[in-house]
């Protein structure tokens, strides 16, 4: 999925793993004391500007993020423009 947004975004994945940009996403199932985590990332205004291609890269899960804003960080929604691989995902996950 490809997002042409304008505006900074902070995001937690909170199911599945995947990518944003080539940077790994992945939720824990279970964080120990002073391990690190690939559940949360931060979009820069260039980054968003520029475009943000979000991949799911489970094979029985979908990639579920929270996306969080600044106050007055966005005025209009995204546009988002599915591919036909998250279509596929989509579908099989659908069908389990």
């Amino acid at each position: 999925m490809h997002d042409q947004g304008r505006r900074r975004v902070g995001l937690v994945t909170v199911q599945g793993k995947g990518r944003i940009n080539n940077v790994r996403l992945d939720c824990p199932k279970l964080i120990r004391f002073h391990e690190l985590t690939e559940d949360e990332v931060f979009c820069t205004e260039e980054a968003a500007q520029a475009g943000v291609t979000y991949e799911n890269t489970s094979t029985v899960e979908p990639l579920v993020l929270l996306r969080y804003f600044g106050p007055k960080s966005i005025r209009t929604p995204p546009k988002w423009v599915r591919t036909e691989k998250q279509d596929l995902v989509m579908n099989r996950c659908q069908n389990l």
